[in-house]
């Protein structure tokens, strides 16, 4: 990509806000560096949103508010994330050697998945709500001239039934008020033995996150059980993370849920710690 470092991001940032006193663009960038979320939060106020509530207020947040495009950015450059890109790019690289396959790049934001896809070769469909946000993924096509390779849909009754082979949907399930429907609209949309890239936050109901829905705790530590559920097979996952990959199967195909591994104690220990030590470092 061709915004990997802070000044090449600023850049990004002074032209698409062109509008804005480039010392306000600065701030609201160093506070994002030095507090994840802080300029979510202070919209929240701005928007009279309720924290960890969807309503309609979150909704114009979603759709108005120019710090989700801060957030994303900056987290782009966490060794975290690019270890994760990397892994989900050699993956359906290796896995997909025809480079015919289709992908959907779902709840993209800035669209930095669906860059990364259409990089790697693959035809790519950006998916999420319109607004300011995906005004800016557009303007990363652009800035890449990837704009007439990527699709952009922003209602899901124009994603087709069996029409992809990779769903890639990371952090997104913790903002959605039904998750499991979405899941179940995925696996609708796969081709068959299609493949789904997930991660999901839906222990973060905190501070730093105030549009992670904590009606959604319930699921916490239970996201591959309710894949398997829903008619798909564990494949694997990326170091001990929360990122996980899923094959959809028939639904009378019993043996999928031979595929959750065991629950262990030391695995769930190991999964607090390592959410812990996220927050507190993010």
């Amino acid at each position: 990509m061709k915004f990997n470092s802070f000044r090449n991001k600023l850049d990004l940032l002074c032209e698409f806000f062109s509008e804005l006193d480039k010392e306000e663009i600065f701030e609201k960038f160093c506070q994002e560096l030095l507090e994840t979320g802080s300029n979510v939060n202070k919209d929240c106020k701005i928007y009279g949103v309720t924290k960890h509530v969807f309503n309609d207020q979150m909704l114009n947040l979603y759709k108005n508010s120019n710090s989700f495009i801060f957030e994303l950015l900056i987290s782009a450059s966490k060794k975290e994330k690019i270890d994760k890109d990397t892994y989900v790019t050699n993956y359906i690289s290796n896995v997909f050697k025809s480079k015919k396959e289709n992908i959907l790049c779902y709840g993209d934001g800035i669209g930095l998945d669906s860059i990364m896809s259409t990089m790697a070769g693959f035809k790519t469909t950006y998916f999420d709500v319109d607004g300011l946000t995906s005004d800016f993924a557009k303007f990363l096509f652009s800035k890449n001239n990837l704009s007439n390779q990527i699709e952009i849909v922003h209602n899901e009754k124009f994603l087709s039934a069996n029409s992809f082979d990779v769903i890639i949907c990371r952090e997104v399930l913790e903002h959605l008020t039904d998750p499991l429907k979405i899941i179940k609209n995925m696996r609708k949309i796969l081709k068959n033995n299609g493949i789904c890239i997930i991660s999901e936050s839906f222990t973060l109901v905190k501070p730093q996150f105030p549009t992670h829905l904590k009606s959604n705790l319930k699921f916490s530590g239970k996201c591959i059980k309710i894949f398997v559920e829903e008619g798909f097979n564990y494949l694997e996952q990326f170091e001990n993370s929360n990122l996980y990959i899923f094959q959809k199967t028939e639904k009378v195909n019993r043996k999928r849920f031979l595929t959750i591994p065991n629950n262990r104690k030391r695995d769930k220990l190991k999964k607090i710690l390592r959410d812990k030590l996220i927050y507190y470092l993010s």
